[in-house]
C-alpha cells in the first residue's frame, strides 16, 4: 500500500498492523479508534486488542490520546516500562510532582495501568490504584522563569518603596512647612521598580510561551 493511500484511509479508518510497522501485513481496519483496548504505548506506534481479541499495532498520531497532568500524591511509585508487574522499574517516583497521563488506561493480568510521563520527560505505567489528583490551578508556575518571576518581585518591591517615601515625606512636609509644600519625590525608584517590574514580566511570558511549544512539540511525537 502506497502512502497516499494510508493517508486517504486514515480521514476514515484507522489500520491495524501486524507488527510496529507499515510493512507490516495489515490485519484489520477500525472505523471507531475510540473503542480500541490499549495494550501499550510507545513511539509512533500503539499496541492495541480488538473485540475479537486479537491484537495489534496502530499508529499514534491517529489515535487522538487525551493528555492530562496530574499530581502524584503517594510516594516512591515505581513506573513501569510497560503494563506489567513484571517490566522493569524505568524510575521511581516522589510525592507532589506533576506527571502527564498520555494515554486511556489499560488492563492486563487483572490489574489498570495509566500511560504516563514522567517530569523528565520518559514515558511507562503506573498501577491505576496509585492515588493521584489535579494539580492546582497554578501548577503552570513550576515551568515559568525564576528569573522573571524575581525580577518582578524586585521590581514592585523598588516600586511601592519609592512611592511610600513619597506619600510619607508629602503628608509630613505639608503638617511641618505651612509655605510652599516641598517633599522628596522619588521618581528614580519609581520607574525603575516599574521597569524591572515589565522586564520580568517579559520573562515570565517569553517563559510560558517555550514550555508550551515544547508541549506541543511532545504531544506531536505520541
Amino acid at each position: 500500500m502506497e502512502m497516499g493511500d494510508q493517508d486517504k484511509s486514515s480521514e476514515s479508518t484507522v489500520l491495524v498492523y501486524a507488527g510496529p510497522s507499515r510493512a507490516s501485513s495489515l490485519i484489520d481496519r477500525v472505523s471507531d479508534p475510540s473503542k480500541l483496548q490499549i495494550v501499550h504505548q510507545s513511539g509512533s506506534f500503539t499496541s492495541i486488542q480488538l473485540g475479537d481479541g486479537r491484537r495489534g499495532f496502530v499508529e499514534t498520531r491517529f489515535l487522538n490520546l487525551p493528555i492530562v497532568t496530574l499530581k502524584l500524591n503517594a510516594d516512591n511509585v515505581p513506573m513501569y516500562q510497560s503494563a506489567s508487574m513484571n517490566s522493569i522499574v524505568r524510575t521511581k517516583l516522589t510525592r507532589g510532582v506533576l506527571i502527564e497521563c498520555v494515554g486511556c488506561e489499560v488492563e492486563a493480568d487483572g490489574i489498570k495501568w495509566i500511560p504516563i510521563r514522567s517530569p523528565h520527560g520518559q514515558t511507562g505505567y503506573i498501577r491505576g490504584d496509585v492515588k493521584t489528583s489535579k494539580p492546582s490551578r497554578y501548577h503552570w508556575l513550576r515551568n515559568v522563569s525564576t528569573t522573571g518571576l524575581h525580577n518582578m518581585w524586585m521590581g514592585a518591591c523598588i516600586f511601592f518603596l519609592g512611592l511610600l517615601v513619597t506619600v510619607v515625606s508629602y503628608f509630613v512636609m505639608r503638617t511641618v512647612m505651612r509655605g510652599p509644600i516641598i517633599y522628596l519625590l522619588w521618581y528614580g525608584p519609581m520607574f525603575a521598580g516599574a521597569g524591572e517590574f515589565m522586564f520580568g514580566a517579559i520573562q515570565v511570558r517569553e517563559s510560558i510561551r517555550i514550555q508550551r511549544r515544547k508541549n506541543r512539540e511532545r504531544q506531536r511525537q505520541q
